[in-house]
């Protein structure tokens, strides 16, 4: 997500072009990595409305760092705001790697098959999404993370305004 640009965005799906992580730039591990990654419906209306509260770029970081000129890092994302309220909640992080791994095991239950999860990772081998990707999970974790997707979802929905803040050389907010 750190190496996206506007550009890189087509009808429903982002081309995957280059790898960014903590501020190294450059290209994907493998050709596998480069195919497109589909956009689902919620976060494309999401997309949308945070394009538009950027000025509507033809071109740039999806995600810029404060000054605008470079992707953001995560990890700094992470220890600036998300560990703290983290804690605070008495959550454990697992990473961002969790996120794929989260997103295999969710499409494995809802009855996607291996092969096409494979794709959605963009893997060149299926044992690798079978083995390190794909979990099952017991009845009890389907069952609170039901709980938390009616949450989730309730606190989404109608969600008004999408931020897109940067600031200029002398520190100020736009």
């Amino acid at each position: 997500m750190q190496g996206l640009r506007w550009e890189d965005r087509q009808q429903q799906d982002f081309g995957i072009r280059r790898s960014v992580w903590s501020g190294i730039k450059k290209g994907t591990k493998t050709r596998y990595r480069k195919s497109p990654v589909p956009i689902i419906e919620p976060l494309e209306e999401i997309l949308d409305q945070y394009w538009k509260a950027c000025g509507q770029p033809r071109e740039g970081w999806l995600f810029p760092n404060e000054r605008g000129k470079l992707p953001m890092d995560f990890n700094n994302l992470f220890r600036r705001n998300i560990m703290g309220r983290l804690q605070q909640a008495g959550l454990h992080w697992h990473g961002w790697h969790a996120f794929r791994r989260g997103l295999a095991s969710n499409l494995s239950e809802l009855g996607v098959p291996d092969h096409v999860i494979q794709k959605i990772l963009r893997h060149g081998d299926l044992g690798t999404t079978q083995r390190a990707y794909r979990k099952t999970r017991p009845k009890e974790v389907r069952k609170a993370m039901k709980k938390l997707s009616k949450r989730v979802g309730k606190a989404t929905h109608g969600l008004k305004r999408i931020a897109c803040v940067t600031r200029d050389k002398q520190g100020t907010e736009n």
